[in-house]
């Protein structure tokens, strides 16, 4: 195997005309849905499903528009082989009743065939445009999403007026759906990313908040509390009646002070940065055995284990959740877990002896718990698997790749 021209890899030509063009069509769709399951960006996944579909059809030039987020204006998507005047212009046009084949078949929501774009009113408003660059003939078919909302068009331009095949056709419709694939996956990845953005911000407002509460009505409370304690002492001959009122305000101060402190750690417990990951998990299985009397033993493969802060934070929720749905569902009496380096991942496994979690629970889209784990994990291209068996406790595998694809 050996890195193409285009630089993907692993990827064998398409040199196989002798075959019949059934069977190239299928060795090109198996080829382009490689590529699409890979990390590549869109741009570069759509050019090369217009590459490859191209290669297929004689003479014909492929384009991809994308709606955009106002669904109203298509633009680039992908053209490898169009001019690139032609492309500029008719990036961000509006789709429309005579928008030329693409506009006019994301207006409608169907096949739309142009035979002759000089003859066509379709085409009355990018007639000259099309001419000008030699494109006579211009098939569209609108790329759909699963619930029939159009994503975009594939297009196939002919240099000359054409009407298109029953061949042609076919694969127009499957470009369609391999697009729709490729343009779900990456809106998929994209909407990933933003929930991984705005989950940064949280926890550095969590940290920032910590913060502050701990260090300034922290020690605003401690200041209360010595203040009184000066007053205490400067009136010992004071009735029985205002030595119950200072207990009183003393204990009131002691509440206050032990909120502060819960409400700091469960924002951003400082452990976490002070101490590092292991620390901070033993302080949480710490609070869990306190908070639940149920017995939990961590195992680490290292005290030294070094994780980016972004990971640590992210690894450490995961465990609080983990935790916390045992708390409340499993019945365990039991907890057991393992914190693991490799040379080539992190693996956080949680055991435990309790009823067991059954398969409805572990794919139900409800389970906000069990959503939220799944998403970081999928942020850092990690594995996450999850196994009950009734009657005999419920197993979290969590694997974190330490080199993340870029």
């Amino acid at each position: 195997m050996h890195e193409t021209n285009n630089g993907y890899n692993d990827i064998p030509n398409l040199d196989i005309f002798e075959s019949s063009r059934d069977k190239r069509h299928l060795f090109t769709q198996n080829k382009i849905l490689e590529i699409i399951v890979r990390e590549f960006s869109l741009k570069k996944t759509l050019d090369f499903i217009v590459i490859e579909i191209e290669k297929l059809l004689d003479n014909l030039r492929g384009s991809i528009l994308l709606i955009d987020n106002t669904g109203k204006h298509l633009i680039h998507g992908a053209a490898p082989n169009l001019p690139k005047l032609y492309c500029d212009a008719i990036n961000g046009m509006s789709i429309g009743v005579n928008a030329g084949s693409c506009g006019t078949a994301a207006y409608r929501k169907e096949t739309i065939i142009v035979e002759d774009i000089a003859n066509n009113k379709l085409w009355k408003d990018f007639k000259k445009l099309a001419l000008t660059h030699n494109l006579r003939s211009c098939w569209s078919i609108p790329i759909f999403d699963i619930d029939e909302n159009v994503l975009g068009t594939f297009a196939l331009y002919y240099d000359k007026p054409n009407h298109p095949s029953e061949w042609d056709l076919k694969v127009m419709k499957s470009v369609a759906h391999l697009a729709s694939l490729a343009i779900k996956k990456y809106n998929t990845q994209q909407l990933r990313n933003l929930r991984n953005k705005q989950q940064k911000i949280i926890e550095n407002e969590r940290k920032k908040i910590a913060r502050e509460i701990h260090d300034e009505l922290g020690h605003s409370l401690t200041a209360i509390k010595l203040d009184l304690t000066s007053i205490e002492k400067s009136i010992v001959n004071a009735g029985q009646n205002m030595n119950a009122k200072i207990k009183l305000i003393y204990s009131h101060i002691e509440e206050s002070l032990e909120t502060v402190r819960r409400v700091s750690s469960e924002l951003r417990p400082q452990v976490l940065d002070i101490m590092g990951f292991c620390n901070a998990l033993q302080w949480q299985v710490d609070n869990f055995i306190d908070k639940t009397n149920i017995s939990c033993r961590l195992r680490v493969s290292s005290e030294d284990i070094k994780l980016d802060p972004d990971l640590s934070i992210d690894l450490f929720r995961i465990f609080q959740e983990a935790l916390t749905n045992i708390s409340r569902h499993s019945m365990a009496k039991n907890v057991n877990v393992f914190f693991h380096e490799t040379k080539t991942e992190y693996r956080l496994i949680i055991d435990d002896d309790g009823i067991g979690i059954n398969s409805d629970k572990i794919n139900d889209l409800k389970s906000l718990g069990l959503l939220g784990i799944r998403e970081r994990v999928l942020i850092w291209k990690g594995h996450f698997s999850i196994k009950g068996t009734t009657g005999n406790g419920t197993q979290l595998l969590i694997t974190i790749p330490k080199v993340v694809n870029e």
